[in-house]
């Protein structure tokens, strides 16, 4: 029995460490079809750091259209008081961040591209890393800074309306001589704690069945031993 209890305990532990390590994520995205034109984007935050202080951001053109339409705006809102408890690094490519300033734009943060060369084609991504001061400035789920975001309207990017905590500015949807634009919006899904990843009921019955069947093993050697 002792061994028993040995292999229960090491499985166990290796569960416990795979559940406090699975990287967690939100993700949000939008499709539209102006003009003819098929386009959208997707756009995913992780975060794989053990004080939950980084977390990584790509926004991917993922437009099927042949007339090749390009992103050239992110805007996305945060929680209102965790805006000056950050900063972005290592974007790539060349954007410019800034916080927005006007009546127009209800947005509290607008990426524009740097020049024209680094607007996102299809298949394209924009990376970058959201970096906090103190990990203890975030709350027990960290990824409620984006997901309990103010739902605002895309007004001031590219002329939008869209509802949404995230919007993005598509440029030359008519073409590459065109100058037609449109925005798309959506608000964010998914997101845990990593601390507090809860399985997937798969993994916790074939685990469960695992245990019993050791149990099991351990008490019929038991009785042989006694019998």
């Amino acid at each position: 029995m002792k061994k028993v209890f040995h292999i229960l305990t090491a499985m166990l532990f290796v569960f416990g460490s795979v559940v406090m390590c699975e990287a967690t994520a939100i993700s949000t995205s939008a499709t539209g079809n102006l003009f003819g034109d098929n386009y959208g984007y997707s756009f995913v935050i992780t975060n794989d750091s053990s004080d939950n202080t980084v977390f990584h951001a790509t926004l991917e053109n993922t437009s099927t259209s042949t007339l090749n339409p390009l992103i050239d705006e992110l805007a996305f809102n945060i929680e209102a008081i965790m805006d000056t408890n950050f900063f972005l690094q290592n974007i790539e490519p060349n954007w410019t961040v800034a916080v927005p300033d006007g009546e127009g734009v209800q947005f509290q943060y607008v990426g524009s591209v740097g020049s024209t060369e680094n607007k996102l084609q299809k298949n394209q991504a924009l990376t970058f890393d959201f970096n906090f001061v103190d990990s203890f400035l975030l709350p027990s789920n960290p990824f409620d800074i984006w997901l309990d975001a103010k739902e605002s309207y895309g007004k001031g990017l590219g002329g939008g309306e869209d509802f949404g905590q995230v919007a993005v500015s598509f440029q030359r949807l008519g073409g590459e001589d065109s100058d037609e634009s449109d925005l798309l919006a959506s608000n964010w899904e998914g997101g845990a704690d990593p601390q507090y990843v809860i399985p997937e009921p798969a993994t916790m019955l074939l685990l469960g069945s695992g245990f019993i069947g050791i149990a099991f093993s351990g008490k019929k050697k038991f009785k042989k031993r006694n019998g």
